[in-house]
């Protein structure tokens, strides 16, 4: 079971995806089905809360947003 690290903006989901040029990570809305498959997805949970965890201690960037670790299955349609 894969997860996400989520945060809503103006209504909008968005998502943690790896920037492997900028060696940082970056935030993705939702805004069709395919960009689902661009977010960064650990296979457990404890990774997720690694990688959510080293970005509110070194973006400050993202570290702005509230973020939960989901399920990526509950934003499949």
């Amino acid at each position: 079971m894969s997860y996400v690290i989520a945060t809503k903006i103006d209504g909008v989901y968005h998502f943690v995806k790896p920037n492997s040029e900028e060696m940082r990570f970056e935030l993705v809305p939702l805004k069709q089905q395919g960009d689902l498959y661009k977010a960064f997805n650990p296979p457990n949970k404890t990774d997720a809360v690694n990688v959510l965890n080293w970005i509110k201690n070194n973006d400050d960037e993202l570290a702005v947003h509230d973020y939960t670790i989901e399920f990526q299955a509950r934003f499949q349609r």
